[in-house]
């Protein structure tokens, strides 16, 4: 009986560590979701390029975290978001008036969007 005692104490720790990952990466996706749903609902002509920039380079920062934490499985998913984020950047970079690049860059977030979600449905298991 007693050497299932130290058996006991190691699976209890393991699931503890186990249950800190999931917490991480949860937490993470829920930040992550919060910076999505920031850039979709900028308006880049009132808010201008700069607030674009900001709110672009805050999903790439918790894209990031999310990776980390939620592990190498979700990685084609999390490429599918940072290349459609790559977009959205080489649109801002490209020069021109929030005007001008009202509908660019509008199709390049749905298309973020969409990848977001894709990557969310994914990762559904991590925090269910």
């Amino acid at each position: 009986m007693k050497r299932f005692i130290p058996v006991v104490a190691v699976l209890l720790l393991v699931g503890a560590a186990c249950g800190d990952d999931v917490s991480s990466a949860c937490e993470a996706q829920e930040t992550l979701q919060s910076s999505v749903d920031d850039l979709r609902n900028i308006d880049v002509v009132d808010d201008g390029l700069d607030a674009l920039r900001t709110d672009v380079d805050a999903v790439a920062d918790n894209l990031s975290t999310f990776r980390d934490e939620a592990g190498a499985e979700l990685e084609p998913d999390v490429d599918a978001v940072r290349s459609a984020l790559d977009e959205v950047r080489s649109t801002l970079e490209s020069g021109g008036t929030p005007a001008e690049l009202a509908s660019s860059l509008a199709t390049g977030v749905s298309d973020l969007v969409a990848a977001w979600d894709q990557l969310k449905g994914a990762a559904q298991d991590l925090c269910d």
